[in-house]
């Protein structure tokens, strides 16, 4: 708003908000595409299409955003890309009998 203060917030909707829990959001420096997490944190050995936890991206599409595409997967978090777009930073998280035991920064290279 004009006087500095911010809107009230309005859910994305569908087809970035799904059932499932999503969250830790990055968007791009240039407003284009829309990184975060998919998990399902009620029934966390649940998997959703096939991993525990992805990290997904979605490209703006006029006002809206495309179906997300699945970048990183399985326990993964915390996406943050470089600005010139080619680094990926996020955490790894290690489970040992249903427990976490270690997290890890990683970062992949765009190919």
């Amino acid at each position: 708003k004009v006087d500095g203060k911010w809107s009230d917030p309005v859910n994305l909707g569908r087809p970035v908000n799904s059932p499932y829990d999503d969250l830790q959001p990055f968007v791009t420096q240039d407003g284009k595409s829309l990184y975060f997490l998919r998990m399902n944190f009620a029934n966390a050995g649940k998997k959703i299409d096939g991993y525990h936890a992805a990290i997904r991206k979605c490209d703006r599409v006029g006002d809206g955003w495309s179906e997300p595409t699945v970048v990183v997967t399985d326990f993964v978090g915390e996406p943050s890309l470089t600005a010139d777009g080619r680094y990926l930073y996020f955490v790894h998280v290690t489970f040992s009998g249903g427990r976490p035991v270690d997290a890890e920064i990683m970062v992949a290279e765009r190919k």
